[in-house]
């Protein structure tokens, strides 16, 4: 990618932006008008019937193609009327969702039709003023959100209307420049997207050999009972704290601002055990909250889970240093016992775990049912033969992770100011 500097630039109601540059309505760069999607109850949910986008899926993925997705039955005519081509640009219309308000996806090339539900709409850009992919980068970028608040009257508003949205501003270059940028950064997502998906087959790998292993027992001869059942013989039946630590977290006051201004210690809360890897904090905290709270700096490569709520039962590794809060606890690998193998156990039995839980509206275990749990113990030469195959798959993913986040910090350093004119390509 080549950068010049651009000494021209122009006001305009979105910021200064150069001035061979222009700025149109939505509506003006629109094939035809924005469609609403279709509602469909459950009853029409069917293995046989046509792909359906919702909602949370756009939050899972902005790059649409044939995702996870629900099929539901439709006529002819409401597949024609309700489906989205290559090129289509969705958007939210509420904000029911984590990425909010306004959140759109790019629709990629497929086979089978797609149909899209009606919490979406869904925008066909005339390709002879605009590119499809950077009209989803510019609503993507801090300009195309600034828009969704500003048609929509706020950043309380709850929904959008088709007729809001054609009103959005749109930054517009060349359409060979947006070509070149949008390019840019659909690389960096394909990029991060095929890593993640090498992060996925490489998790799966090691599931099956853990599963190959230590549930199934391929290969062994020989059993002895035991209250897990039969197990293979010279093998043992403990309890997780019997053999492991088992660390409750803890949150400094917050009352206390020494606790937490110009913090440098990571310290996370339950919400990150929905994440594949943790390589990021919550928050971070300083030594003397780290001293005077109940919380606890735990190693990288420690399993952890969320003990409460509506994250109860989510396991997560660490891949970093952190501190946790006290709706989690960190279960600690040791020499006898690593992390490669704790971490896939306890997904495997967490079921069983959280089948304790206490509580009333919110649900919950406690460091207790944890400690109490059984733990299939193998033997070591066992433990260490698998230790030298598992590590090397969960050090790759690890790797990986961090570079995800190297490559999503840059593409996300490289929008504005590929959507400003501030870097031009």
């Amino acid at each position: 990618m080549k950068s010049k500097q651009i000494s021209e630039f122009k006001e305009t109601e979105i910021g200064k932006i150069p001035t061979e540059w222009n700025i149109r309505k939505l509506e003006d760069i629109l094939s035809g008008k924005l469609r609403h999607g279709i509602y469909k109850s459950k009853e029409y949910l069917d293995s046989k019937g046509v792909r359906i986008l919702k909602m949370g899926l756009l939050d899972e993925s902005d790059r649409i193609d044939h995702q996870n997705m629900e099929r539901v039955l439709v006529s002819d005519s409401e597949i024609e009327r309700f489906r989205i081509c290559e090129g289509s640009v969705i958007f939210a219309r509420t904000s029911m969702m984590t990425g909010g308000l306004g959140n759109c996806g790019i629709v990629l090339k497929h086979n089978d039709p797609i149909i899209f539900d009606g919490n979406l709409l869904c925008a066909e850009i005339n390709t002879q003023l605009a590119d499809p992919t950077y009209i989803f980068y510019y609503f993507k970028s801090k300009y195309g959100q600034n828009e969704i608040v500003r048609i929509t009257g706020g950043t309380q508003s709850r929904n959008i209307a088709g007729s809001q949205l054609v009103n959005a501003s749109v930054i517009l270059p060349s359409k060979s420049e947006q070509i070149k940028l949008s390019k840019i950064l659909f690389d960096f997502d394909s990029k991060i997207e095929n890593i993640k998906n090498q992060n996925i087959i490489l998790d799966q790998m090691a599931q099956a050999i853990f599963k190959s292993w230590f549930v199934d027992f391929d290969g062994v001869t020989e059993f002895e009972d035991s209250e897990l059942g039969k197990i293979p013989k010279e093998w043992e039946v403990s309890n997780i704290g019997g053999k492991l630590e088992v660390i409750l977290g803890g949150t400094p006051s917050r009352n206390n601002g020494s606790y937490w201004e110009n913090g440098n210690i990571p310290w996370i809360n339950s919400g990150k055990t929905n994440e594949f890897r943790i390589i990021s904090p919550s928050e971070l905290i300083t030594e003397e909250g780290l001293k005077k709270s109940a919380t606890r700096l735990i190693p990288k490569r420690t399993t952890v889970l969320a003990i409460t709520g509506a994250t109860l039962g989510q396991v997560s590794l660490l891949e970093i240093d952190s501190c946790a809060n006290q709706s989690v606890i960190a279960i600690k690998g040791n020499d006898e016992i690593p992390s490669e193998y704790i971490y896939y156990y306890v997904k495997n039995v967490i079921k069983n775990i959280i089948s304790s839980q206490t509580g009333g509206a919110q649900q919950h275990i406690n460091r207790q049912n944890v400690y109490d749990a059984n733990l299939l113990v193998p033997k070591k030469e066992v433990i260490k033969k698998y230790f030298k195959i598992s590590k090397p798959i969960l050090d790759i993913i690890s790797d990986n992770c961090f570079q995800i986040q190297l490559l999503t910090k840059t593409r996300d350093i490289l929008l504005p100011k590929l959507m400003s004119g501030e870097i031009r390509v």
